[in-house]
């Protein structure tokens, strides 16, 4: 009897651990916290002890070790001049300002360009607040070449998605690298490799 009670015991706790997220909690719905910690990443805060671990599905505490470098090194920064960017969808995506530029080594740089879809609404802790944004399909991004230099990959990052980092194909167009991202749902990262 005691195995027979601990056993379910143990599926208890895991019901209320995999249902906490679900339960109402005032000014932190679901949608919030994606937003709250995808935004904070984007700018470069790290997730509070345990802070990703709301959000799901649960795989961002994972993606963010696997990819820490684009968005936590302390040497990444704003792309210098000469790396215009244009950004092209059919809803808006924030994108401006949150590109990053990372030298990885003496041979490497990577354009680190965010992607976020905004909320339908700007208010929080409302009547049908979880309702995700519906996903942007089919945007384009264009990274200028800088003279000199070679694309030599380009990666779509979601933390979402399975798997979270796919390659794109990319064409060369009048010294810009083209693009097309499949699928923005809530946060993406087009990482150019040069």
């Amino acid at each position: 009897e005691l195995a027979d009670l601990q056993a379910r015991l143990a599926v208890k706790r895991k019901e209320f651990r995999d249902d906490w997220t679900a339960h109402d909690l005032p000014l932190q719905a679901a949608r919030d916290m994606r937003y709250k910690l995808a935004i904070a990443t984007v700018i470069g805060a790290h997730p509070y002890y345990g802070g990703q671990s709301w959000v799901r599905p649960r795989g961002w505490g994972r993606f963010l070790t696997r990819w820490s470098s684009l968005v936590y090194d302390p040497e990444l920064g704003q792309p210098g001049s000469n790396v215009p960017l244009v950004v092209e969808a059919d809803r808006p995506l924030w994108w401006e300002g949150l590109a990053r530029e990372r030298v990885a080594d003496a041979g490497r740089r990577q354009l680190v360009v965010h992607l976020v879809n905004p909320p339908r609404s700007d208010t929080i802790d409302v009547q049908g607040r979880d309702q995700m944004p519906i996903p942007v399909d089919d945007a384009t991004v264009r990274a200028c070449v800088p003279e000199g230099q070679v694309v030599t990959g380009v990666l779509l990052l979601d933390p979402d998605a399975e798997p979270d980092a796919v390659p794109l194909a990319w064409t060369a167009l009048d010294g810009w690298a083209v693009v097309r991202v499949p699928r923005v749902a809530l946060w993406s990262m087009v990482v150019f490799e040069f």
